[in-house]
């Protein structure tokens, strides 16, 4: 969203990909990188359902038990 650094998850990505090249590292199959981590977290109460929708990939709904 707009409150994420370079404006979105996916530019966040980038960012970190161009970096690591930059470095003379890389991003490699497998690796797993949590772009969400770069954006305003929020705070969910127990018993809150929560979805995240991606576009064409689809859903997650979720309840936060604790």
């Amino acid at each position: 969203g707009a409150k994420c650094p370079l404006g979105s998850p996916a530019g966040a990505l980038a960012w970190t990909a161009n970096h690591l090249v930059g470095r003379g590292m890389r991003l490699r199959a497998g690796e797993l990188l949590i772009s969400g981590a770069f954006c305003k977290s929020r705070d969910f109460k127990a018993g809150s359902v929560v979805t995240v929708d991606f576009g064409s990939l689809g859903q997650v709904t979720t309840t936060i038990e604790k």
